[in-house]
């Protein structure tokens, strides 16, 4: 029996193929193929399988590789967990070491590899495996991947010490200095830096380091930075190069002229100004006083600030005009970092007045002249001893501020020799403050603080601060240059609660925003090869 071609005429349509139709041909089949897709996905995850690239990756990893796929930046605890379990491979596993360190790609996907890679390099050099060789080898490898040279090199460095050889290592490390394709100069600067410090550094080189510092201290020629966060990282390898430069200009008039005309630029970024500044401050270049007193007047706050807390490392007294004049700044930082500055070099021009200080709306300023106070407790410039200690009985006993208190006590213990109030072992001589259970024991306890001034009145008959004094105070301070003073005067003499202040840090926080955590911005790098990066 035949089967007819179509059994059912109303099949087809006299044999015509059928029409397209978007919906049948591409939607339908499209979306249903993505929602089986995102169910595996999701059935993978909830399993808890992993991503299906790292699984298809773990299969042609060795046992290190596998080990340092589970490395994180910055957990202490994880990477010396990883390292114990590399090192209990033995020996044997020297090779596989070496495979994953030239393994880790250095790329812009991943901002850490750097330091993966680093790391694995220390790995490499120290016990069980010593294999400095193969990084020796790496280094002096023109052919070698670039980021195996460096991170190569780093490494010797941080393992050697002073017995790395210079010749294998300073090339590739000035090399990357020279890299402007990159944000962060940090790495190699950091070892640049050890070499010269422990005298290995080939003073035949230094030239070329200048050169490249230079280049990069000049904001031309980097990288484009098309995001807030590159030009942040810009701007701060741009503030370490300056930095470093300083130690170029104690002997090299055109380099400190350079760093000069950085500071003075009112166009130029607040962020490199401050470097230059803190780049005189921090290689003693402090002859020429008019310079200074010209960054002092700068427009730009910061660098006011900079200036005035910069200037402590000197205690040349023709600086004590320019860090009085800051005292009474439009800028809250740059009256406090001259206070403070000023207590370091034993220095009281704030001691005439003391008593607008002592009310500013900052509470940054207040702390450093409360502990203005306790430093120059004997001195009668200006403000008399009694009068002093009268604003400072005034403050432990109604200030709201604790870390304003706590100044205060320990401004009082530095004039009386006592702590009333507070047992044996409260107060930290050493950084002059309160420890913060005691401090907020004394802070809860309306009747032990009335009692504790009580004492101290007692053994400062003549300590005394009246409200007229303070009315004064405030008259003096509604002709303030910062506004916040003359808001704050005007509420007080009106009888009314102040308004809060707006702020720019505390009475800890005398940092500049744009500056780097601890020492030079090339101290510590992160290791990022950013987007754009090699």
């Amino acid at each position: 029996m035949t089967v007819p071609e179509h059994p059912d005429p109303s099949a087809c349509d006299s044999g015509a193929e059928p029409k397209p139709s978007i919906l049948r041909d591409w939607v339908i089949p499209v979306g249903v193929g993505l929602a089986i897709g995102a169910g595996l996905v999701w059935a993978w995850n909830a399993a808890g399988l992993g991503s299906p690239a790292r699984i298809v990756r773990g299969a042609f990893m060795n046992d290190v590789e596998k080990i340092a796929d589970r490395w994180e930046p910055f957990n202490a605890d994880v990477e010396e967990s990883l390292e114990e379990e590399i090192r209990a491979l033995g020996k044997d596993a020297r090779e596989r070491v070496l495979q994953a360190y030239r393994g880790v790609e250095v790329t812009p996907t991943d901002p850490w590899s750097l330091l993966r890679k680093l790391w694995l390099g220390r790995i490499l050099a120290r016990d069980p495996y010593f294999d400095t060789a193969s990084l020796l080898r790496i280094c002096r490898d023109a052919e070698a991947p670039v980021w195996d040279r460096r991170a190569a090199a780093a490494v010797l460095c941080d393992v050697l010490g002073k017995d790395v050889d210079p010749t294998a290592v300073v090339d590739v490390l000035l090399a990357w200095v020279e890299d402007r394709t990159l944000f962060d100069h940090g790495q190699p600067m950091m070892r640049v830096k050890t070499l010269i410090h422990t005298k290995v550094f080939p003073p035949d080189s230094k030239p070329r380091m200048v050169a490249a510092l230079r280049a990069i201290a000049s904001g031309k020629g980097g990288p484009a930075a098309p995001t807030p966060d590159d030009e942040r990282l810009l701007e701060g390898d741009r503030f370490g190069a300056i930095l470093e430069l300083g130690g170029v200009a104690r002997n090299d008039e055109p380099m400190k002229q350079m760093l000069w005309d950085i500071a003075l630029d009112e166009s130029e970024t607040v962020t490199a100004r401050i470097a230059a500044v803190r780049a005189f401050s921090e290689n003693g270049i402090f002859a020429d006083a008019d310079k200074w007193k010209l960054a002092a007047e700068a427009k730009a706050p910061q660098v006011r600030q900079a200036v005035g807390e910069n200037l402590q490392h000197t205690m040349d007294a023709t600086f004590d005009p320019v860090l009085a004049a800051l005292h009474a700044d439009a800028f809250e930082l740059a009256r406090s970092g001259s206070v403070a500055s000023q207590v370091q070099r034993k220095r009281p021009t704030m001691l005439p007045m003391m008593d607008v200080l002592v009310e500013d709306h900052s509470v940054a300023v207040r702390i450093e002249a409360v502990n203005a106070c306790g430093a120059f407790k004997d001195h009668d410039e200006g403000t008399t001893p009694s009068q002093r200690t009268g604003m400072l009985l005034r403050i432990v006993e109604s200030a709201g501020d604790a870390d304003e208190v706590s100044a205060a006590v320990c401004a009082l213990k530095a004039v009386t020799g006592r702590a009333f109030g507070f047992a044996d072992g409260d107060i930290d001589d050493r950084f002059g403050e309160v420890r913060p259970a005691a401090l907020a024991a004394f802070m809860a306890d309306p009747k032990g603080r009335a009692d504790a001034v009580r004492q101290w009145r007692e053994a400062l008959p003549n300590a005394v601060w009246t409200d007229g004094d303070r009315r004064k105070a405030w008259e003096k301070l509604a002709k303030h240059a910062d506004p916040e003073n003359v808001a704050r005067a005007e509420a007080l003499l009106a009888g009314r609660e102040p308004p809060k202040p707006a702020g720019h840090g505390n009475a800890h926080e005398h940092e500049h925003e744009h500056e780097h955590d601890e020492g030079d911005g090339h101290d510590e790098g992160d290791g990022h090869v950013h987007a754009h990066e090699k």
